[in-house]
């Protein structure tokens, strides 16, 4: 189902501040934990630990939430699904 930018947004409203703090958190707990080891990191690296961070960090702010599903594979797909509408999807 295709829905519309307008229909997006109203959907979105009410979870995009608590997604951005959140993956604000992913990318300054990187930038403040690994400040001795960063130079050290790949390039593949650096965007897989703050990932992580992020994923942690939406888990926490949406666990227990019922307008909102986690959808978490095997093969490491992670995606947020709100409304059964959008699905948000959080990779490197």
């Amino acid at each position: 189902m295709v829905i519309s930018e307008s229909e997006a947004l109203a959907c979105l409203r009410p979870y995009l501040a608590t997604i951005g703090r959140c993956i604000l958190e992913g990318w300054t707990l990187y930038q403040t934990k690994y400040v001795e080891v960063a130079l050290e990191h790949s390039a593949t690296t650096r965007p897989g630990i703050i990932r992580d961070h992020i994923v942690a960090s939406i888990r926490r702010a949406f666990d227990g939430n019922r307008d909102v599903k986690i959808v978490d594979k095997r093969n490491g797909l992670f995606c947020l699904v709100i409304g059964q509408v959008i699905a948000i999807r959080f990779k490197n």
